[in-house]
């Protein structure tokens, strides 16, 4: 198994440097790589913080693709980031209790390995100035705060979006910023934007949201309504 990591932004960079011709051909190469019969002990896996998918449709070429198989990755269930949590704090000076571990979860929710690297960090170093290695709930509570607070945590995924969605950032923006400032966004709110004339998208306003769901940037919680 060979993974090619940001593979899509690859992709993108050839595209934006003219070179869509070069990005077909290592598409075609890769394609053909795959349907090789002696091959069939050999698999490829895109990797990347940027959907493929799209990257693809942007030069058109999506029948490079099509015999590909998505692998969605979500979070960790609540067992799996006790035992990251616990990995990464063995042979740590700060403690950190099950009543305390319990309240990390439920403040991230969604349990990204990224998201808990964050918090341990800012809780180490808030337990460093302290002097206090007992992790308590209000340190968590502050760690919190203060990860929102580091815009440069988020920037990439930010600056990604501009980068690759450029001509359609706008109308991506509007969307992430009612699902953070309300907490949510129902489909028919995000239908409603797609066809305000500032951004008349109410042809292909899914495709967007099929590809942030895959990016990671919203997460679908309830039926869709």
């Amino acid at each position: 198994v060979i993974f090619l990591d940001e593979f899509a932004e690859v992709i993108h960079r050839l595209k934006k440097q003219d070179k869509s011709q070069d990005a077909v051909d290592i598409l075609h190469m890769l394609r053909e790589m795959r349907s090789i019969g002696d091959c069939r002990h050999f698999t490829l896996v895109y990797a990347g913080s940027i959907g493929l998918e799209f990257v693809i449709k942007n030069i058109d070429r999506p029948k490079l693709i099509n015999d590909l198989h998505r692998i969605i990755a979500g979070p960790l269930t609540d067992i799996e980031a006790s035992q990251l949590i616990h990995q990464l704090t063995k042979g740590a000076t700060i403690k950190i209790s099950e009543e305390v571990l319990r309240h990390i979860k439920e403040r991230i929710d969604y349990l990204l390995p990224y998201y808990l690297q964050l918090m341990l960090e800012e809780i180490n170093l808030l337990a460093y100035e302290s002097g206090k290695p007992a992790v308590t709930i209000p340190m968590v509570d502050i760690a919190f705060q203060r990860i929102l607070s580091k815009r440069g945590n988020f920037e990439d995924w930010l600056e990604r979006l501009k980068d690759y969605q450029a001509i359609y950032f706008p109308f991506i923006n509007d969307i992430l910023k009612h699902a953070a400032h309300k907490g949510k966004i129902s489909i028919s709110e995000i239908y409603n934007k797609a066809i305000d004339p500032k951004f008349e998208r109410g042809e292909d306003y899914m495709d967007f949201i099929e590809q942030l769901v895959y990016d990671g940037y919203l997460v679908e919680t309830s039926p869709q309504v």
